[in-house]
């Protein structure tokens, strides 16, 4: 599947030429260019897929529709650091998923961002 710019939603366009750029430590993940942000898209949509058909459950269109928005949040607009994650969440941003459809985005974006091995999204609902 060949993605071009007319078909990512205008978040990840605009997050590109966002003025708000976080301070980020040696350590924390690094802000990806268009195509590595195309790039994940596509791994997480697959991710994704293979969560929801290997247990034969779940929700993927809620899911698939939200891929460039947490893509471009967790690549351009939080302030984390998987590799020194701790749950008291000082000098980092936080964010909350209140509606349990979409989890099998978070997962793979939290996956492919660094947070744990991406071979854990395999337990999916097992």
């Amino acid at each position: 599947m060949d993605i071009n710019d007319k078909d990512l939603p205008n978040l990840i366009k605009l997050s590109l030429s966002n003025n708000r750029i976080p301070n980020f430590t040696s350590n924390s993940i690094k802000v990806k260019s268009l195509e590595e942000l195309k790039t994940i898209c596509v791994q997480v949509r697959r991710d994704i897929v293979r969560m929801v058909y290997a247990v034969n459950s779940g929700h993927p269109g809620g899911s698939l529709g939200c891929v460039e928005y947490f893509v471009a949040l967790y690549n351009k607009f939080l302030i984390h650091n998987p590799s020194h994650f701790n749950m008291d969440g000082k000098n980092e941003d936080l964010f909350f998923l209140s509606n349990g459809h979409i989890s099998p985005v978070f997962y793979s974006v939290l996956a492919r961002c660094g947070y744990f091995e991406a071979n854990e999204l395999n337990t999916f609902r097992k």
